[in-house]
């Protein structure tokens, strides 16, 4: 009885849950419909939250990590099913009464929604995404190059030995100028696996120069192999690159720029019996450090020959070289210009714009006449023709500004305002009264310089560079000018003491160092050090080290007369008093200087007339002594983290002032009349000369404050609250966040009225909207939760933003003028949900003709981009066309049916290089009409029309067409497909295949293909047997989640693969084999597939894909 009583009690556990379940479906049924409303509110504060994530990882060049797709198809999914299954029947609900099986079964679905709502919630906690792949793994520009016969031969030689895959150590010699690290350069292009050949799976460059700085090197390498360094000694730095090496696939190492044997041990490059798959490629000047180093293959890179040095330079010079007049002289000066490119083409810069023949006769005098005797040998082949392009410059202050350039390390990024600085200092141009003027003056003579070829382009406008070559001979040159002595290495008797510039490195210096005193310098006006630096992508300048650096009290007085002092990099824990001692000083510059804290003596400086701290991160305060500065006209602050205190009263005592720069540092700005300990916000009315403000203000209240800004005020940036603006962009900028209204002040109009760049951020922020449109000269707008309802033209915007905007039903409608938004370059929408259409107008003629990228996502009431209303019995004839653009991505858009409603003739995409259409269900075609021309015939008719122009596209992204049979229709252009690169298809549920026949032959420039989820996808090419089949180029193939799928390719042939070497394979239970004929896969080095029962695919996916048809295999199961 005990026993059956147990039973019983356990019989009714088991049933009680179930019926207790199924009972709340009735009586709790308003409790779970809004148990679902809430779940749907959360899912959606979380997608959106991601979505935000996701912004800032691709802002930061980050990866997404591939479960963040699957959880946004999730999310879309569950969102669709919500909006148009089940919200319908709840509307429904309101109408009228329900019975009872009704609310069950409502009830039912409701509570089920809402717990896989809550699932999909408790789901994204991961990480987000992770670090892209190392700058080894990128495509690297090469920049302007010649195309000479000689050099294309040398070129190819050194190609054909990389490919043979038996020499892992090589040279390129000859003499200076001859274009050994412009060659390296196009090597590393031509052998790179992202847009060139694919020899190796990372390239690193990097120069050597000297003296050679092993912790620089290092640095560099680890950074372009995406390694963090954690330690400090080369011993041990060495250490973790030579584990970071031993795991590379296949690598090229270019070191350039040798003077000497390097030992590579020593850098942390294994031995190369050790490392098989690393190939090292250097350059040098001289052939016995190649020999020094046992390097057997040497390619010598000799002068041009007349042809092509005559060539060169007719180039550089342009036609005016054929001038009867000329033409015996210019032959005299190529000839003098020994084959040499480097000195042909600063030869003919400077020669391209003379006219009068005597100038070029002086020429070839000056290039006959003899060098210097005391000139280094590797000089003395290009001094006479450098000397004479500086000769030529008609400018003494771009003489100068060139001299000047030479300050700086070999090879280092050169910051124009930085020179600007040191002009002012020195007061290098005459008549100049503001510093505006002077930095005009200064890029006007960087300018002249880059058109001789004195100077070249730097990685961002702001910045210039040097040639090696080049900065020696300017070296020398100020040397005899006595400007500087370039041995200069205290103590030295024999050392210069009239020099008027002193530049010292780190390479010259010991790790603590200390400015000695006792030495005179009485003709020195600049004095710049410079700690250890590395090139960074983040940052043109970054320590590398923490070298020390301290000053002798008597320093100071032996270089009284300074006007320029510069400290870069160095740990300076304090100042001297006798830093007053300078009392012409007129440009102090501290860049980097971390420990440096207390800067009160500097207010003893009373000459002083640009003050210049940047990432100076233990400064805490501006003191008051700063106020005393009475002369000083630029007050720079920024990256000074640690400041958060600016003396009451300093701001507004500096009435001199024209620039004031306060970015990333000091915030705390506080109202005026509150006797406070930090500096109010209106002390700037005291600034009746400023023309540029850079300032952040933290508290947004300050908005309503009285500010009467400079009516010379050109150049600003204000950043208000915590809205988040890369800044320093344009000149003109603000980003604006009010989380709730505030007051807004008449000095925001006025900055609004005449900024360029505006980021608007915050419910508060709605007040700003009716003031729009009078900012006419806007180039980039960012709106963020805002109340937007509608947007003016901008004639000058070219970036517009606009995320999370509900209240957005349409960004302009109405008249659109030819000026009308006519420099829109770039449109991002997110997230708007309110968002029907992006334009309505009536117009004949064509805009947004200047558009480069437009991106689309989340915007579920989009019906189109584009409305043109006509006329009820018009038609509009004339062919839409977008020239520009270039990119264009459109996801999570399901009631999408037309880009341009209402117009016949969209059809013209000639510079279209990247589509992504994703989630787009009624989203059928771009061109006009090919759905119609078609009827329903089930398939994607997104470009097919044959008159269509597609004539660049290379990338392109289908996904979520769970409704067509199959992606191409026949009227597609055949060529369309010659030109394909990268193609993804994903979601696409009814498609049994992917190619034709026809198809699959023309995919002749096919890089990469990628197949995912795919339900009743059997095969992926499909067709008569061929003889013979091949994808030239394929280098990277995956297929994932593909349930169906039983081979690759169905035909009986041979298929040629022979640049295939990625293949991955995921969720593909039913793939039995990869193609019914023989494989040819040479080049095949890595397979990773993932199935619960690996066994099964060891041999029987195809005995010629896993029979050892390729080199190198590595099967990694289970792995991605």
């Amino acid at each position: 009885m005990a026993e059956f009583v147990g039973l019983a009690i356990e019989v009714v556990k088991c049933v009680a849950e179930p019926i207790k379940r199924q009972f709340n479906y009735l009586c709790c049924f308003n409790a779970n419909i809004q148990n679902l409303r809430d779940e749907a509110t959360k899912l959606d504060d979380a997608k959106v939250g991601v979505e935000g994530q996701v912004a800032a990882a691709r802002r930061n060049n980050e990866v997404i990590v591939p479960q963040v797709e699957t959880w946004f198809d999730n999310v879309n999914k569950i969102q669709e099913d919500h909006m148009s299954g089940i919200q319908p029947e709840i509307q429904n609900m309101k109408s009228g009464c329900l019975s009872i099986k009704s609310r069950f079964s409502l009830s039912r679905k409701a509570t089920k929604m809402a717990e896989k709502m809550k699932k999909l919630q408790d789901e994204r906690s991961g990480e987000i995404s992770h670090p892209a792949p190392p700058a080894s793994m990128a495509s690297i520009p090469v920049g302007q190059t010649y195309e000479l016969e000689s050099r294309k031969h040398f070129e190819e030689d050194i190609m054909a030995t990389l490919r043979e895959e038996k020499v892992s150590m090589m040279g390129i010699f000859g003499m200076g100028g001859v274009g050994k690290t412009t060659m390296a350069k196009k090597i590393m292009s031509r052998a790179s696996k992202a847009g060139g050949e694919g020899l190796f799976d990372e390239i690193v460059m990097v120069v050597v120069s000297q003296p050679v700085d092993m912790l620089r090197i290092q640095k560099e390498i680890a950074e372009l192999l995406g390694l963090e360094l954690k330690v400090e000694s080369v011993s041990a730095r060495a250490h973790e690159l030579r584990k970071r090496l031993m795991n590379a696939k296949s690598i090229l190492i270019i070191l350039d720029d040798l003077w000497g044997k390097l030992n590579l041990e020593d850098l942390g490059i294994p031995d190369q019996r050790d490392l098989k798959d690393c190939t090292i490629l250097l350059t040098s000047r001289n052939r016995d450090v190649f020999s020094a180093m046992n390097i057997e293959k040497t390619f010598q890179m000799k002068i041009l020959n007349d042809e092509e040095a005559w060539s060169l330079f007719k180039e550089k010079v342009g036609a005016r070289v054929d001038d009867p007049s000329l033409l015996p002289t210019a032959h005299e000066i190529v000839q003098e210009c020994n084959g040499l490119p480097l000195a042909l083409v600063t030869v003919g810069v400077a020669l391209k714009d003379k006219i009068d023949k005597s100038i070029w006769e002086n020429a070839v005098h000056e290039l006959k006449s003899c060098h210097p005797e005391d000139i280094q040998d590797f000089l003395a082949h290009v001094y006479n023709p450098l000397k004479l392009s500086y000769d030529l410059l008609e400018s003494e202050n771009a003489k100068l500004i060139f001299l000047m350039c030479c300050l700086f390390p070999e090879d280092n990024y050169i910051r124009i305002y930085d020179l600007s600085l040191y002009a002012w200092g020195l007061r290098m141009f005459e008549g100049i009264t503001s510093l505006q003027a002077m930095r005009n003056k200064v890029q006007a003579s960087v300018s002249t310089l880059k058109s001789r070829s004195l100077l070249l382009h730097g990685p961002l406008d702001e910045y210039t560079k040097m040639h090696d070559i080049v900065r020696d001979v300017g070296i020398y040159i100020a040397t005899k000018k006595e400007l500087m002595d370039p041995n200069l290495n205290w103590p030295r008797e024999e050392s210069n003491y009239n020099v008027t510039w002193i530049s010292l490195f780190h390479q010259q210096l010991a790790d603590k160092f200390t400015l000695p005193g006792g030495s005179v310098f009485p003709n020195l006006r600049f004095f710049r050090i410079q700690g250890p630096y590395s090139p960074n992508r983040h940052s043109l300048l970054i320590r590398v080290a923490h070298s020390e650096l301290s000053v002798y009290d008597n320093f100071f007085e032996s270089v009284r007369n300074l006007h320029v002092l510069s400290i870069h990099h160095y740990v300076l824990r304090s100042l001297p008093h006798t830093i007053q001692l300078l009392e012409n000083i007129r440009t102090l510059i501290f860049y980097g200087c971390e420990s440096l804290e207390d800067i009160s003596v500097v207010g003893e400086l009373t000459s002083l007339e640009i003050l210049y701290c940047d990432d100076c991160d233990s400064i805490k305060e501006l003191p008051v002594e700063i106020g005393r500065l009475n002369k000083l006209k630029l007050l720079h602050f920024s990256y000074c983290r640690s400041l958060s205190r600016i003396a009451a009263g300093v701001i507004s005592s500096l009435t001199t002032l024209e620039e004031l720069t306060l970015m990333e540092s000091f915030s705390n700005w506080e109202w005026g009349g509150s006797e406070g300990k930090n500096a109010a916000l209106c002390e700037i009315n005291s600034l009746s000369n400023l023309t540029t403000l850079k300032i952040h203000i933290m508290d947004d209240s300050l908005a309503a404050e009285q500010i009467h800004l400079s009516s010379n005020l050109v150049e600003f940036s204000v950043e208000i609250g915590l809205g988040e603006l890369n800044l320093e962009s344009y000149g003109r900028e603000m980003s604006l966040y009010f989380e709730k209204e505030v007051i807004i002040g008449d000095w925001i109009h006025q900055l609004l009225r005449t900024t360029e760049r505006l980021h608007l951020e915050g419910e508060g922020s709605s007040k700003l909207l009716p003031f729009l449109p009078e900012c006419q000269r806007l180039k980039w707008l960012r709106v963020q939760d805002s109340k937007l309802t509608r947007l003016t033209a901008f004639p000058l915007l070219e970036f517009l933003n606009l995320w999370y905007i509900d209240s957005l039903e349409e960004i302009h409608k109405g008249p659109i003028s030819s000026e009308s938004f006519n420099n829109l370059s770039y449109i991002k929408i997110m997230n708007c949900r309110s968002l029907r259409s992006l334009f309505s107008c009536a117009m004949e003629n064509n805009y947004l003709l200047r558009l480069k990228s437009l991106t689309i996502w989340s915007c579920p009431m989009l019906e189109q981009v584009m409305f043109r209303d006509i006329g009820q019995n018009s038609r509009d004839h004339h062919p839409v066309i977008f020239p520009e653009l270039e990119e264009l991505s459109l996801s999570n858009l399901p009631m999408l049916t037309n880009l341009c409603k209402g117009i016949d003739n969209i059809d013209q995409f000639p510079a279209l290089n990247r589509m992504e259409i994703k989630k787009c269900p009624s989203l059928k075609s771009l061109v006009s009409g090919a759905v119609e021309d078609h009827g329903n015939d089930d398939s994607l008719h997104l470009i097919c029309k044959p008159e269509a122009a597609f004539g660049r596209l290379e990338y392109l992204t289908i996904d979520g067409y769970d409704s067509i049979c199959s992606i191409w229709c026949d009227k597609i252009p055949i060529d369309f497909f010659t030109r394909l690169v990268d193609l993804t298809v994903c979601n696409c549920g009814n498609i049994k295949s992917l190619f034709s026949l026809s198809i699959a032959r023309n995919l002749i420039n096919l890089i990469r293909l990628r197949i995912k989820s795919c339900g009743e996808m059997v095969k992926v090419i499909e067709g008569e047997d061929v003889e013979r089949s091949s994808f030239i180029k394929l280098k990277v193939l995956r297929l994932e989640k593909l349930p169906k799928l039983k081979v690759f390719c169905e035909w009986r042939c041979v298929l040629e693969l022979p640049s295939l070497r990625e293949v991955y394979i995921s969720e593909c239970p039913e793939m039995e084999r990869f193609s019914f004929g023989s494989l040819t896969t040479p080049n095949l080095k890595d397979i990773s597939i993932e199935r619960e029962d690996i066994s099964d695919y060891t041999k029987d996916l195809n005995d010629a894909l896993f029979g050892g048809n390729f080199l190198h295999l590595e099967i990694l199961f289970g792995s991605d």
